[in-house]
């Protein structure tokens, strides 16, 4: 009996000290999760997206976190502006990384790949997107604009040792699940008896309603967070990973297809999660990929980001994305990378 007191005792004593320490946190050092795109005031927050998924033409906003508050602008077209050459030598696709989350207009890759070649570009990131979304959003755009450019940049935001938002592995999965869920070979695997899924894989799962509730979870991510990440981040399943590669073959095909009928150039440059440098492993998700690749080179940007001791330097330890410093870094490797290797005709 007086053991079950004194579990009790230590119980509400130890419920009682956190959430002091939760409170004292949320007064303290309060940590934003969630949305990051506010109105040019830093008030209400907004979708960036139409209905159709594409991004909202003319587009002004703030993109505000603890680590940065940068002003935003769309084209009048609905990609990352604000200004669209009349005939732009070459077009970036991709994801966040590619947007430039967290970047302010002239901090973003594309922006400063094109100021060191000198050429007119077109930034056609769209963050959250599939590798399918990506190319179905170029070919979109070729189409309605007529455009012919010198060369297409796909840039992978890609990790093949793990499974996590933000992977387009992960997005090519999900989007053809949402497809054809009933030839999707996923779901099929989901109606099999499963393993039982690992510690990691059942934090990863439950992590978006720990940080949405819990400021004291936030501020130890903030703190922490690529430790986290890198220890933390669950490995893809065989078969997932045999068929989210299958389906990004499946892509890169298509692109390939595109630049024969456009008369375009291609060139895939991988930028990676933090937890893909930070474990080393982003040269087998380079071997990976080029494995898959129709034709030409698949080249990791990667070796630009090793030199930092402390990898919040480049990476913005709560929110994941490239911090300008890295934006910078991996600019300078394909802007060098293309002038030494991949000249345009």
């Amino acid at each position: 009996m007086q053991l079950s007191k004194n579990i009790l005792v230590l119980f509400v004593s130890i419920t009682l000290s956190f959430a002091l320490l939760e409170g004292i946190s949320r007064l303290v050092f309060p940590i934003q999760y969630g949305n990051k795109t506010f109105q040019t005031n830093g008030e209400n927050p907004i979708s960036i997206f139409t209905p159709q998924y594409t991004l909202k033409p003319g587009l002004e906003y703030r993109q505000i976190t603890q680590e940065f508050d940068v002003p935003t602008r769309h084209s009048a077209i609905g990609t990352r502006g604000p200004n669209v050459p009349d005939k732009p030598d070459i077009l970036f696709i991709g994801d966040s990384m590619t947007y430039g989350v967290g970047l302010a207009g002239d901090e973003t890759i594309p922006r400063l790949v094109c100021g060191e070649l000198q050429k007119q570009c077109v930034n056609l990131g769209l963050p959250g997107s599939s590798t399918i979304a990506q190319i179905d959003r170029l070919e979109d755009f070729l189409k309605a604009q007529g455009w012919k450019p010198e060369r297409v940049i796909l840039m992978p935001n890609v990790m093949t040792s793990a499974f996590m938002g933000g992977n387009d592995l992960a997005d090519n999965l999900r989007d053809i699940a949402a497809q054809s869920p009933a030839e999707t070979p996923v779901q099929d695997l989901a109606a099999a008896p499963a393993p039982k899924p690992s510690l990691a894989r059942r934090i990863l799962e439950q992590r978006h309603w720990v940080l949405e509730h819990i400021n004291l979870a936030r501020l130890g991510y903030y703190i922490f967070g690529p430790m986290l990440r890198e220890a933390l981040s669950p490995g893809l399943k065989d078969e997932e990973r045999v068929h989210a590669l299958d389906i990004m073959r499946g892509q890169l095909e298509r692109l390939e297809r595109l630049s024969q009928t456009y008369h375009f150039d291609t060139s895939i440059y991988l930028v990676h999660p933090m937890q893909d440098v930070m474990r080393g492993s982003w040269e087998q998700t380079e071997r990976d990929l080029q494995a898959i690749a129709v034709t030409g080179r698949v080249t990791s940007t990667a070796p630009a980001l090793t030199g930092y001791d402390d990898i919040s330097d480049i990476y913005y330890p709560l929110d994941g994305h490239v911090t300008p410093a890295g934006a910078q870094a991996i600019a300078g490797f394909i802007a060098g990378d293309l002038a030494a290797n991949q000249p345009s005709q």
